[in-house]
């Protein structure tokens, strides 16, 4: 069985993540697989490349929606998948999905993984995103394509927003190679660290963890954030660091290889996030026996067990999480517990073994007309 997995670029976000993860271990069972990455930003391409994956870029840079860059991109594509006539293309991502059910030959099978709440489904009162979920709902029905949430949640919405009929859409959470992280037990520590993992994007909330900083140094004056990852609002961020008096509190860590370091040395993990899929980081956090104070968003609630791995709070409610906070870095006993019961919690149900064997699964049922 040959496999072909579309995705925008190959950088370090969670999708990009999971997917590379997934790669490795479909390839070790026996599945034929290959990337294609629209850009040639590859970051990522060393690491699968030395496992014997194949990936092709289709050479792209800067802007993909321009209609003539797209046409273009449509042409590499269909060459591509012609010449290589894969059993399944599996996208990953809005502009790769829309490709993929043009380009493809109508002997593959298509599969769509949805990794994420999309904004288009909701901002139904203007044009741009009333089209573009049309577009995604009409090809996705016309190919005949089937889809992949990561959560519930996002199944549910997805579901309703694309139309999709439920025969048609598994739900396989995102999992993550527990064996790769050291359980670590916290010991109470003067100078606690907060850690946050993800894209400097404003729905990822970092504004709220910095007002949260803010009013967790009163009762903490050693506590210090440590920020991983990059994006468009860092020049914003920063300044809202200066105007909060948190410069000697807060590390800009930029983009790490690997990230579990940080998680080791870290005392609680905050995900503040608007929306989320399920959160890589999250989970990987949970491996590592680090509590978690997230919002009750998406499917975040899905991976945290309130009160038990971690707290779920309302979203955008600094207070919140500066308050649950305080309680993990006052009681020693109830950090600890939360840390146990995550990483038990990522053994049972969001190992990447499981998750591997789910999608080979569901790879077996599509090409046996199974699904």
């Amino acid at each position: 069985m040959k496999v072909f997995h579309l995705i925008a670029s190959l950088g370090r976000g969670g999708a990009e993540m999971l997917l590379v993860g997934l790669l490795s271990h479909l390839q070790r069972h026996g599945v034929s697989v290959a990337l294609i990455s629209i850009s040639d930003e590859v970051p990522l391409r060393g690491r699968l490349e030395s496992e014997g994956i194949p990936v092709h870029t289709l050479g792209h840079a800067g802007s993909m929606y321009a209609l003539q860059k797209m046409v273009r991109l449509h042409h590499a594509l269909r060459r591509m998948l012609f010449s290589q006539q894969p059993d399944i293309v599996h996208s990953h991502l809005y502009l790769p999905d829309i490709l993929s059910r043009f380009a493809a030959p109508r002997s593959c099978k298509l599969i769509t993984t949805l990794h994420g709440e999309d904004r288009w489904w909701k901002e139904r009162t203007r044009m741009r995103s009333i089209g573009k979920t049309w577009l995604d709902e009409f090809t996705g029905r016309c190919r005949g394509v089937h889809y992949i949430s990561v959560s519930e949640d996002v199944r549910e919405q997805a579901g309703r927003a694309l139309k999709i009929p439920p025969w048609k859409h598994r739900v396989i959470y995102n999992g993550v190679d527990v064996a790769r992280f050291s359980f670590v037990t916290r010991m109470k520590s003067e100078r606690p660290t907060v850690i946050q993992i993800g894209r400097f994007y404003p729905e990822k909330g970092h504004a709220v963890s910095l007002r949260a900083l803010a009013l967790l140094v009163k009762s903490h004056p050693g506590v210090r954030l440590v920020l991983i990852g990059d994006g468009p609002i860092r020049a914003e961020l920063e300044r809202q660091v200066g105007q909060l008096g948190l410069v000697e509190r807060v590390v800009f860590a930029g983009v790490q290889d690997d990230i579990r370091p940080h998680l080791e040395e870290a005392d609680v993990l905050w995900m503040p996030s608007e929306r989320e899929g399920l959160g890589i980081a999250c989970l990987e956090a949970m491996a590592s026996g680090l509590p978690v104070v997230a919002t009750s968003v998406g499917g975040l609630r899905e991976a945290v067990s309130d009160g038990e791995t971690g707290f779920l709070v309302p979203q955008g409610n600094a207070e919140a999480v500066a308050s649950c906070t305080a309680s993990l870095l006052d009681d020693v006993a109830l950090s600890r517990s939360f840390g146990t019961n995550g990483r038990r919690r990522v053994e049972k149900l969001f190992s990447l073994d499981a998750t591997a064997a789910r999608y080979h699964e569901s790879y077996e049922d599509l090409v046996a007309a199974r699904w």
